[in-house]
């Protein structure tokens, strides 16, 4: 099974590194830092005391190098393939890696650190500093979990046309109001909640029904409201988007709002509000993190 590595910039530009592509890379051989990670320990202690006292722990940065060669004996095509790299590889942009190899797909944020290095020869070699401040791989498309929903009820028949029965609704409450999302990552992740109101919704929530940690807002939400709270460090925000308008809310979260995590492993969250909370529908996207690919 061939390893690949796409590099993708701001741009939108892609560049594949592997044993196929124009830029020749043996992955599992000719990069490093794709699954080792260090941690930076801090302890303390005191007088007379043995050992030290462990306070805390963080992941540093990933740096990833790429070693290859351009798949090329000819000076024009060489320098060709140089300046396409060069372009793709601008310091100045954030870009993404992406790791596939059979259906695994993980992608990282990363920034080349400089320019590529060249060593001459029949083909030559090229160098890659690759610097991701933050050190997981995550998959490659967010995972999303429906806590409670509407589904539409009005069926039209193909031959004769909207049928009014007894048994016929205009829509019916779905989903679960207790949802499980599982985390089958290496590490506990932020997440996005994602709030949508169908009709009047006064001072919407959502909480961790395990840990009774919550995140809620003191609005009053109105039909087509739909309000965004991103959780992950870094990135904590709320946004409330009506009518197409993006307005920061940030204020409005409640005092005792806890920035919710999703810890390793399963996790129990359900939504409510402090009036019509059958006018809320609620889901939760989020992307696991990993040491490693």
């Amino acid at each position: 099974m061939v390893e690949r590595l796409y590099f993708r910039n701001g741009n939108g530009w892609v560049t594949e590194f592997s044993v196929f592509s124009d830029f020749h890379v043996n992955v599992s051989r000719d990069v490093d830092g794709l699954n080792d990670v260090s941690s930076k320990i801090n302890t303390s202690t005191t007088i007379g005391q043995d050992g030290e006292t462990f306070v805390s722990s963080a992941i540093e940065p990933r740096d990833i190098t790429i070693t290859g060669h351009l798949r090329a004996t000819g000076l024009a095509r060489q320098v060709e393939l140089r300046q396409r790299l060069n372009h793709v590889l601008s310091p100045k942009r954030q870009a993404e890696l992406v790791y596939v190899c059979g259906e695994l797909r993980r992608r990282i944020a990363c920034y080349a650190e400089t320019a590529p290095n060249y060593t001459p020869g029949v083909m030559p070699q090229f160098v890659i500093q690759l610097r991701c401040p933050n050190p997981y791989w995550q998959d490659e498309t967010q995972a999303e979990a429906q806590v409670a929903e509407w589904e539409g009820g009005m069926i039209f028949d193909e031959t004769d046309g909207l049928q009014l029965t007894d048994e016929w609704e205009v829509g019916r409450r779905t989903g679960d109001l207790i949802v499980t999302v599982e985390n089958g990552g290496d590490v506990d992740c932020g997440l996005t909640i994602v709030f949508e109101a169908e009709g009047t919704v006064v001072n919407p929530q959502l909480m961790n029904a395990g840990t009774l940690e919550f995140v809620k807002l003191n609005t009053t939400m109105v039909s087509g409201d739909r309000i965004e709270v991103t959780t992950a460090y870094g990135q904590k925000n709320a946004v409330l988007i009506r009518s197409g308008v993006r307005t920061g809310i940030f204020r409005l979260l409640d005092p005792n709002t806890t920035f919710l995590q999703l810890r390793v492993g399963e996790n129990l969250f359900t939504c409510d509000a402090d009036e019509n909370a059958a006018n809320l529908t609620a889901k939760i996207q989020y992307s696991n993190q990993y040491l490693g690919v």
